[in-house]
């Protein structure tokens, strides 16, 4: 028969890779197997690209630019879905995102987005996570208020999300409120739990 090979781009951060490895060689012998006896067969190429690395958006641009590969695997991290997602929207190269759950990637990117028809977001948002929670936590326990930590330098798309929807959950879940505060390390955590929360 005739095989075909496609090129595929999978970026998570490189620590990864070895934990990854076995699930990833497991995808592939079950594409293998799916096409067993068939006269017309495809292969995929992963290649491994280090989300922590330093030049990550040039390669990005590379791969986008490229006829070689026909999909993005990844990123594993919201923090930088946003550029992986914009950079791909000119070439339309498919982008399977399985762990990112920024609910603003979501919104702007993924879905039925007429505009960004090649994204997919394959995880639920931590936001819709958090709702979930906080429903539970307000009908069984008594709960009354929700606290927001986070780390100061941080305020990326992931944490303003939060910053912007958790008092708009509080008042549908009848909470008394949000508290938020910020933290630089381990220290001024327990510093601000004391003071705020003990």
């Amino acid at each position: 028969g005739v095989t075909t090979t496609y090129k595929v781009a999978l970026i998570m951060p490189q620590p990864l890779w070895e934990s990854e490895r076995s699930i990833v060689v497991g995808a592939l012998a079950s594409v293998n197997k799916a096409q067993s006896g068939l006269p017309r067969r495809v292969a995929l190429d992963v290649e491994w690209i280090d989300e922590e690395a330093p030049n990550l958006s040039d390669e990005v641009y590379r791969v986008v630019k490229s006829s070689e590969y026909v999909a993005i695997v990844g990123p594993k991290y919201s923090r930088h879905a946003r550029m992986v997602a914009t950079a791909s929207l000119d070439s339309r190269i498919p982008v399977l995102m399985p762990s990112v759950t920024s609910a603003d990637v979501q919104r702007i990117y993924a879905g039925s987005n007429k505009n960004a028809p090649n994204i997919f977001c394959m995880s639920e948002s931590d936001l819709a996570q958090t709702q979930a929670v906080l429903n539970i936590l307000r009908k069984q326990f008594v709960v009354n208020r929700i606290l927001l930590l986070s780390r100061g330098g941080d305020a990326d798309d992931y944490v303003s999300s939060f910053t912007a929807y958790l008092p708009y959950f509080a008042t549908e879940l009848r909470f008394e409120g949000v508290e938020e505060f910020t933290f630089s390390d381990k220290e001024s955590l327990r510093e601000s739990l004391r003071q705020h929360v003990l």
